[in-house]
């Protein structure tokens, strides 16, 4: 007589473990978005004074680029604000100042 081993079966471990490897890597791509993903900065709030006439003020009065090469082309954009209760017209091309070596 041959004595033969009985298979018990296991539990179905394999799709257990794949359900747990997928949220490790769904958890995982989740926390590296949320710190990779930089914040959308808000603009500067300036307050308004209604009864006063109208003036644009810049949310903020200087803008580093940092070291930039002569020859190359960089741009900035600034947020306006209307803190009077007055319309305003631009009359012209708004000036800018450069500052070299700063």
């Amino acid at each position: 007589m041959s004595r033969r081993r009985q298979q018990t079966s296991s539990p179905p471990r394999g799709r257990a473990m794949m359900m747990v490897g997928a949220l490790l890597t769904f958890a995982l791509a989740a926390g590296l978005i949320w710190l990779l993903v930089p914040l959308t900065p808000q603009p500067a709030r300036v307050p308004a004074d209604l009864s006063a006439p109208g003036r644009l003020v810049a949310a903020e009065s200087t803008v580093n680029l940092g070291h930039v090469p002569f020859d190359r082309l960089v741009e900035a954009r600034f947020t306006v604000a209307n803190t009077g209760g007055d319309v305003v017209r631009l009359v012209g091309a708004p000036k800018v100042q450069m500052l070299e070596g700063c």
